[in-house]
């Protein structure tokens, strides 16, 4: 089985070559990079840590919910509960104490040292969510809008070039 440090320096030494300058942060014993988002949210804080049986990524928001808003906060809650449903990897998590959303997901940890594909993927899934659901995070916390308006806005954009993609594929098909 991998050593902690071996499945460390795979995590750095992939964050370095895809020139993210990952820093090592001792007091959470984790990497912890900026990444930019193409999101109105901006840059976010991903902080990737090695535990006893899986590696570890958040992907923090720096925009923070009211939390003294119980309203706000409610629908907040809501749309990222709404967000993560059905998802297989990952999730999104709101801290009801700060307000602040984060983006977690997790890879057991085997035999062998995790593949490059791998720790990108672990490493990606959460700033490409805040890059699909950043905005309308923005939307729910600082605005007021409707969790469900907004989530559903957001699948409908998504499915209009899925379906448009489906309709003109060139799949052999001659049925009318």
């Amino acid at each position: 089985m991998s050593t902690k440090e071996e499945i460390e320096m795979r995590i750095y030494d992939y964050l370095e070559r895809q020139g993210f300058d990952p820093h090592r942060d001792d007091r959470r014993d984790a990497y912890v990079v900026l990444m930019e988002t193409p999101s109105r949210i901006g840059a976010l804080v991903i902080t990737i840590r090695v535990c006893e049986q899986a590696i570890v990524a958040t992907s923090t928001c720096m925009v923070k919910a009211d939390a003294g808003d119980i309203e706000s906060m409610h629908e907040v809650s809501e749309y990222l509960q709404r967000a993560t449903y059905g998802m297989k990897v990952g999730g999104f998590e709101l801290d009801f104490d700060d307000g602040q959303a984060q983006f977690r997901a997790s890879m057991p940890i085997g035999d062998d040292l995790p593949e490059e594909d791998e720790v990108g993927l672990l490493t990606l899934i959460g700033p490409s969510m805040w890059a699909k659901y950043g905005d309308g995070f923005l939307k729910v916390a600082l605005m007021g809008a409707s969790a469900e308006e907004v989530i559903e806005a957001i699948e409908n954009a998504d499915a209009i070039p899925e379906l448009d993609r489906l309709l003109r594929r060139d799949d052999g098909d001659d049925r009318d």
